[in-house]
């Protein structure tokens, strides 16, 4: 790639004059893993469901003779941001979940995973980055890591009742405006997929207005609660972690009480739910809103994208009977809180554990 263009923001004043006018630009679906390790045989052996998951994190790659980069839609600030604000002692709530759209050179090191899709002319690559910075952009200006579902079959998921905004909706809208507004066919070998990260509620979704001073008080408590709830299980944590320095890592051990913090953690986690849950997303408008309702769960299930392959006949009941892959669908969280728990625990049983979005 350009010497120039190492890791910034697509927003930036880049000229693209790096790319050929009369070479095709082939175009892959990348993937990296986000710390959960893809091979963790001490964590498999013990056979505990939780634990036996991997996390990705998407990216747009593009390759052009030998120059070589990739689209990263990402939290400015991470995803810690993106899951809870600040609560000031004054009830004023802050969010951290600014996105943007980065370009960086190719790091196989990093993006572990790549599935070729198609090859397009440079004019095509630059009506995707102008999308991306003028359409994207504008209409998904904050990170919402749970789209909001009736259920996790494919068509609820690619049909949401309040949609999220993550890395791998923006890998879609990439594959959706190549295919359906480029013309471009796609060509892969390998039917792209990825962790939807769903919420299933348990009735009707309610509007809650900040503005409003009842529905302000009911945002506010719910956060304070739910800070509360982390700093707790951030206490637990820190108890487990004590007691394990002192097994010197007995595998036994380390299992043992990694399952007493999940259960602790789940049982004060049901008496939290039984509350009302609150969450910040887009309405159908793209226009940042609250919303209340009961939830019934939580998953994280891998999921094909509808595409439409060059080489295959597609229609929309071919569409509506994909499923999701069986081997990767699991119920793995009750809660929001539980994947940054989830995170935790596995620092503390490895504790070169990190997450990177770089």
């Amino acid at each position: 790639m350009d010497p120039g263009i190492i890791y910034t923001d697509l927003t930036n004043d880049i000229s693209f004059d790096f790319l050929p006018y009369d070479t095709p630009i082939r175009v892959y679906f990348l993937e990296a893993p986000l710390g959960f390790l893809e091979n963790i045989s001490i964590l498999s052996a013990a056979g505990h469901p939780v634990l036996n998951i991997n996390g990705y994190h998407s990216g747009i790659g593009f390759v052009c003779g030998d120059i070589s980069f990739y689209f990263d839609y990402m939290a400015d600030a991470g995803i810690g941001g993106t899951l809870l604000p600040l609560v000031d002692d004054c009830s004023n709530i802050t969010w951290n979940n600014k996105t943007k759209i980065t370009i960086g050179s190719m790091n196989t090191d990093y993006w572990t995973r790549s599935s070729y899709l198609t090859s397009i002319t440079r004019e095509q690559f630059m009506s995707l980055k102008d999308w991306s910075i003028n359409v994207y952009l504008p209409i998904s200006p904050m990170y919402v890591l749970f789209g909001i579902v009736k259920d996790s079959t494919p068509e609820s998921i690619f049909n949401p009742i309040k949609r999220g905004s993550t890395c791998y909706n923006y890998a879609y809208g990439i594959i959706n405006m190549l295919q359906n507004h480029l013309g471009v066919k796609i060509n892969y070998m390998t039917k792209p997929a990825y962790d939807a990260t769903l919420i299933i509620p348990d009735g009707e979704l309610t509007i809650l207005n900040i503005s409003n001073v009842v529905d302000k008080i009911a945002i506010v408590k719910f956060y304070k609660d739910t800070q509360d709830f982390m700093v707790e299980c951030s206490a637990l944590a820190t108890d487990i972690k004590k007691q394990i320095d002192k097994s010197s890592y007995d595998l036994a051990t380390v299992m043992k009480l990694g399952y007493d913090l999940m259960t602790k953690v789940y049982a004060r986690w049901l008496t939290l739910k039984q509350n009302t849950f609150i969450y910040y997303t887009y309405d159908a408008k793209n226009i940042p809103q609250y919303y209340a309702f009961s939830i019934k769960t939580i998953n994280i299930t891998y999921v094909s994208y509808p595409l439409v392959n060059a080489r295959e006949k597609f229609s929309l009941s071919t569409m509506l009977a994909m499923k999701a892959t069986p081997d990767r669908t699991k119920y793995i969280l009750l809660s929001i809180l539980g994947v940054f728990m989830l995170v935790l625990l596995i620092y503390i049983l490895n504790r070169n554990f990190v997450i990177s979005y770089r």
